[in-house]
């Protein structure tokens, strides 16, 4: 299931190197309500570079997909949610054109080793 939300940029990471075959770049949008949420998303692999399209205060509209994982070591079991950005899109910037929208399906975890 794809959820929306739209927000401002306020803070894009670098892009880190998981393992050989993932990497994932996060990023964090507020959310402009009665009491403002900062919200951390990421991309993954080939969908890291969309975020040098965008800066921050920059308004998005980004669909992404909830994910959920079981991780259990040592006997002690936890479940870890994230949010994967399948679908960027500049809602408004303040000196650059508008850019088009990237979407994508969301990332297969069936070779993901990590707990998120």
């Amino acid at each position: 299931m794809l959820y929306t939300l739209n927000g401002t940029l306020v803070v894009k990471r670098d892009e880190v190197q998981i393992t050989d075959k993932f990497k994932k770049r996060e990023f964090v949008v507020e959310l402009d309500d009665k009491y403002p949420q900062l919200i951390t998303l990421f991309l993954a692999n080939d969908k890291c570079e969309w975020l040098d399209q965008v800066n921050a205060g920059d308004v998005l509209e980004v669909k992404f997909a909830l994910k959920g994982k079981r991780w259990e070591k040592e006997g002690q079991v936890k479940y870890f949610n994230s949010l994967e950005a399948i679908g960027i899109e500049v809602e408004s910037v303040e000196e650059t054109p508008v850019q088009p929208a990237l979407v994508s399906e969301p990332q297969s975890d069936e070779n993901n080793d990590l707990p998120f």
